[in-house]
């Protein structure tokens, strides 16, 4: 049986009794490892990845891309390296309701660090990092382009690496990316998320993966037609 590993965040994680996700459904056509943490940002899983390669080859790999705002500062649990992305997105571009209110109920959350606590020990970082560099550098535009052709390297190593992003890439960046046995999917987990008409009452989305089941239908079909390609 074909082995699959899956890399990524919350948008990449097992259901429960109530709702099945993509990951689920991929499970009970191949053999499935998922090495996704809810929160983590895309160092953290590519440092997984690498990880995985120093002694596994011919896999399948689908790697879920996170937001590059999630930093991986010292000390922090997988989970916790969302509170970066919450703490510089609306300095740098603004976000959008949705995800501003679901960030908002993580700071709530018995199961992360109290914000306070994160922004007491991080946030003198997080202000230098930002003035002293995001404002003058192309770290925004580029840092995902260089993670995905840091894992495009690995396609080497396995099979097929499917690369799903969580945000867009540009049309150029993701014609750069296309290579033999390396794709970039064309969906847009973000949108298929946001395209969903719920209201996240409190902040909660109550989704598993943020993605209703005609949407976890979507990605599955989308991943096992590339896989059996």
């Amino acid at each position: 049986m074909q082995k699959i590993i899956i890399f990524g965040d919350s948008y990449a994680v097992n259901g429960n009794n109530e709702q099945s996700t993509w990951v689920d459904m991929l499970s009970k056509d191949f053999d499935v490892t998922v090495y996704s943490q809810v929160g983590c940002g895309p160092d953290l899983q590519l440092k997984k990845l690498i990880e995985h390669f120093e002694s596994n080859q011919g896999d399948i790999v689908v790697f879920v891309l996170p937001h590059h705002l999630r930093l991986a500062l010292q000390g922090l649990e997988a989970k916790d390296q969302v509170y970066s992305f919450l703490y510089l997105h609306d300095k740098v571009k603004g976000i959008s309701k949705r995800i501003s209110d679901r960030l908002k109920s993580i700071t709530q959350s018995n199961k992360n660090i109290n914000y306070e606590t994160y922004k007491n020990k991080y946030a003198l970082f997080l202000d230098l990092w930002h003035k002293l560099f995001l404002t003058e550098n192309t770290y925004l535009e580029t840092e995902p382009f260089k993670i995905a052709s840091a894992i495009s390297k690995y396609r080497k190593l396995s099979k097929k690496i499917i690369l799903m992003p969580v945000h867009p890439f540009t049309t150029k960046q993701k014609d750069l990316l296309q290579e033999d046995n390396f794709v970039v999917s064309d969906i847009v987990l973000r949108e298929l998320d946001e395209e969903d008409d719920i209201k996240i009452m409190n902040g909660i989305d109550t989704r598993i993966g943020h993605l209703n089941y005609e949407n976890h239908c979507k990605v599955y079909n989308y991943l096992k037609a590339q896989i059996n390609d």
